[in-house]
């Protein structure tokens, strides 16, 4: 997040050089962003978490409203590109992050790990910290690299690198243990054979066959993650169910909450209170989640059905401007499927997983350059399936580099540097934290540091928790209520002062009362 804001801020000068023509020509565009934004602001003020919960996020996720603006304003600056070096620096930038992934990967998993994660599972987490979101990743880079595989046909050298790469990706899918993983890239391998069918005239008769089989073999794929069908033992895994319990709690947040959601990454605060009596069961009763394992969900859930349906339109406008150059040029381009597929790849992940900003900020900028890149073609006829479009590759190779103003330069980087201070309090508090739970700091300090702003649960908590553990159970019962005082619903403050509070009290009967109010479903708190 701290280097997001760097840059997302840093790229507000270029948008307002020329927002007026941009506004007129992408009108629907920019009303889907700024009204998408706008609810998700106000989700920040009528949100019962404090301001900085819904502006930062929760912690270890930061996918509150700072990061929707910045990614909203770094998606704004890709759809301003206009030269095909800038959408092939993109898709080179996502060949380097991917070759580095792989590269990492696989030393890690020689037991070489760089980095001492808390893992606890064998699978390969890249630089992601998450085994599920480099799987994701993989299936990305793993689109991109079968686009220029298809376009290297004939440069052996550059072929055999590419075929290598994407059999070492796929291992790296493998190790990861990944069910989206697998998906993502089965996904991209499946479109990137389509378009090349299509655009071969010999082959193109045989698109339509592929792509309706493509689809019966999607439905039979569907069915086995299900637990249905002759794919059942291959693709289902007990973590779906779980899934399935996280969208219906924020189905249920957004439904009784539809104007402005419970507040923009509140949906850890209020999981709890909204789940079904199932989940209970299965993935369990003590057994919670920060986020619904669905994009749409979660934005559903923080900012309700008008906050979801700008978020909708941002993604179909996308789409109308791939399909319509799809639907122009039937020629195989390189640089628009290199940018198009591993976008779709991250739609496809955003459906089942968590909106993980490492994966974020590429399916944001891969979204922003198709619309870029669309915008920069000329019109093509749409009969040629054999076009190379050499003409448009030679108007828009090199495009001539502008120089900025002195002005806009100067409003770079002090943006920029807003853009670090704004995001720097966050990090600043994280790390004054490690560094106390540590090492051996008095309670006053522990108790000061847990309360920093941003306030956040996951400190004050943890807080607690090591004063408990140390005898100090006034100063923790104190730290526990102010807690509850930032964060009414939040449930192990309040289950902290049940505990602290001794069993048969009065105090304990009312913290009872308030736990069975956050968690009506969990009959350790029904009244006896």
């Amino acid at each position: 997040m701290l280097i997001l804001s760097a840059v997302g801020f840093g790229v507000i000068p270029l948008l307002f050089n020329n927002l007026k023509n941009d506004f007129r020509e992408q009108k629907l565009l920019y009303l889907g962003v700024f009204l998408f934004l706008a609810v998700s602001l106000l989700s920040v003020f009528v949100s019962e978490n404090p301001i900085e919960r819904g502006f930062y996020g929760a912690f270890g996720r930061n996918t509150g409203f700072l990061s929707y603006f910045l990614l909203a304003t770094i998606f704004l600056a890709a759809t301003h590109l206009t030269s095909e070096n800038a959408f092939k620096k993109i898709v080179k930038s996502l060949v380097a992050a991917g070759l580095f992934n792989v590269a990492y990967s696989i030393l890690a998993s020689t037991g070489n790990d760089i980095f001492t994660w808390t893992n606890t599972s064998n699978a390969v987490m890249g630089t992601f910290g998450n085994s599920n979101f480099i799987g994701a990743f993989m299936g990305m880079f793993i689109g991109a690299l079968c686009v220029l595989l298809v376009e290297s046909l004939g440069q052996t050298r550059k072929a055999i690198f590419f075929l290598v790469t994407i059999c070492l990706s796929f291992y790296v899918v493998f190790l990861s243990d990944a069910l989206q993983g697998l998906l993502v890239s089965v996904f991209g391998v499946a479109l990137v054979l389509f378009f090349y069918l299509r655009s071969n005239p010999t082959l193109y008769k045989f698109s339509s066959i592929y792509l309706i089989s493509g689809f019966i073999f999607s439905l039979i794929g569907l069915a086995g993650i299900l637990n249905k069908g002759p794919l059942a033992s291959l693709l289902y895994k007990p973590s779906i169910t779980f899934r399935w319990e996280y969208w219906s709690a924020g189905l249920n947040m957004g439904v009784r909450n539809p104007v402005l959601g419970v507040g923009i990454d509140s949906y850890g605060s209020n999981y709890r209170t909204y789940r079904n009596e199932s989940a209970t069961v299965f993935p369990g009763v003590d057994v919670t989640t920060d986020a619904a394992h669905n994009v749409f969900i979660d934005v559903f859930a923080g900012t309700g059905i008008i906050g979801f349906a700008s978020y909708l339109i941002i993604i179909l406008i996308v789409l109308r401007y791939a399909f319509s150059y799809i639907k122009m040029s039937k020629s195989f381009d390189p640089v628009f499927l290199a940018l198009f597929i591993p976008w779709l790849g991250y739609q496809l992940q955003s459906i089942i997983s968590i909106n993980q900003l490492g994966l974020a900020v590429w399916g944001w900028v891969l979204g922003g350059a198709v619309v870029g890149y669309v915008k920069s073609r000329p019109k093509l006829p749409s009969n040629k399936p054999t076009e190379t479009n050499s003409k448009v590759k030679k108007k828009n190779e090199g495009g001539a580099s502008q120089m900025l103003s002195a002005g806009t330069a100067l409003s770079v980087f002090a943006l920029v540097a807003v853009g670090i201070l704004i995001a720097l309090p966050p990090f600043v508090a994280d790390a004054k934290m490690r560094s106390i739970m540590n090492g051996k700091s008095d309670s006053a300090t522990l108790i000061s540091h847990a309360k920093a702003f941003p306030v956040d649960t996951n400190r004050i908590n943890r807080g607690i928790v090591a004063l408990a553990n140390s005898g100090f159970n006034v100063q923790a019962a104190e730290l526990a209520l102010y807690g509850t005082s930032r964060f009414p619903n939040d449930y192990a403050s309040w289950y902290s002062l049940y505990e602290l509070s001794g069993p048969g009290t009065p105090d304990s009967e009312v913290y009872r009362k308030k736990l069975h109010e956050i968690d009506p479903f969990n009959p350790k708190y029904f009244e006896k």
